[in-house]
């Protein structure tokens, strides 16, 4: 059973930074306060963790989003309110966040932290990952673009509308 969870966690969720292959993960154990770092990887609810952790990928089970998803993001708890069942949350992206303490979340922070250093090589490469090129407008005709076209003349390149579209300050 513990392995099936692993293979689960580690499949359809994102991998965590500090798992490597063959370690074990539960689902809900029992976590101490003071050893959060231990768990790496463990799916667990909200309320269980103390302020200060550091953990991803939340996601309640009626709501599909989720929260910290992409590789190197992490979120932490600012408070945690047992009574009314709300925790704020730090999110990468710098807002506080309320949710309810119930919403599951993934212990540690997304791995793969460079992904955005690779060089990809040539343009083949990025349109196989889903991200199209772009054309400068200069490099267009006039019918495609207002700066496109009028590459032999010395003349500024005009808006639609006759204005100059670029000028020195």
């Amino acid at each position: 059973m513990e392995l099936i969870d692993c293979f689960r966690n580690i499949y359809i969720y994102k991998l965590i930074a500090g798992i490597t292959y063959g370690d074990r993960i539960t689902m809900f154990p029992k976590i101490l306060y003071w050893e959060t770092s231990d768990y790496l990887g463990t799916r667990t609810i909200l309320n269980r963790l103390v302020s200060g952790t550091v953990f991803c990928n939340i996601k309640s089970q009626s709501n599909p989003k989720s929260l910290a998803t992409s590789a190197g993001t992490y979120c932490s708890i600012i408070s945690n309110d047992l009574e009314s069942n709300l925790v704020k949350i730090l999110a990468p992206s710098g807002k506080i966040v309320v949710v309810n303490s119930n919403y599951l979340c993934t212990i540690g922070r997304v791995g793969y932290e460079k992904f955005k250093l690779t060089n990809l090589g040539k343009a083949g490469n990025s349109c196989k990952l889903g991200w199209r090129s772009t054309v400068r407008g200069v490099a267009m005709n006039p019918v495609d673009h207002p700066h496109g076209g009028r590459t032999k003349t010395n003349s500024p390149e005009r808006s639609p509308w006759g204005w100059i579209a670029k000028h020195n300050k």
